[in-house]
């Protein structure tokens, strides 16, 4: 693949992978034979290396927001369970204050506050 096309945005981590031993193997490979790496080489190699650093940090950066997400979504079921656990506790409430018959009557455990029930009447025709 040409270097000028090969970027982190638009390969894959494994075809960065794939040109950057392909791109060490030719500078060994020069190496060998002229006895020195060219600043060509040395230059498409850097070049190949930072755009697999940027594609490292852009799959961290991915990472660490799921993360973050998951982190979210785990508190909010967290609030949620405890909104659940509220309700039913004033539904078990309820139904105790009512099941007492408590209808009518007034609540003394406090004399500031006077919990008051009322019957209401059910309209014509249902029972």
């Amino acid at each position: 693949m040409n270097i000028s096309t090969l970027t982190a945005h638009n390969s894959s981590l494994f075809e960065i992978d794939v040109e950057l031993e392909a791109a060490f193997d030719h500078m060994q490979e020069e190496r060998e034979i002229t006895g020195t790496i060219s600043d060509e080489s040395r230059e498409r190699y850097a070049q190949l290396f930072a755009e697999l650093g940027t594609k490292i940090d852009r799959i961290a950066a991915y990472l660490r927001t799921q993360q973050r997400k998951a982190s979210i979504a785990a508190e909010e079921a967290q609030r949620l369970q405890q909104r659940r656990r509220s309700a039913e506790q004033r539904v078990t409430t309820g139904m105790a204050l009512t099941s007492q018959g408590l209808s009518n009557t007034t609540w003394d455990t406090n004399p500031a506050v006077e919990l008051q029930f009322r019957c209401l009447p059910t309209p014509s025709g249902i029972r």
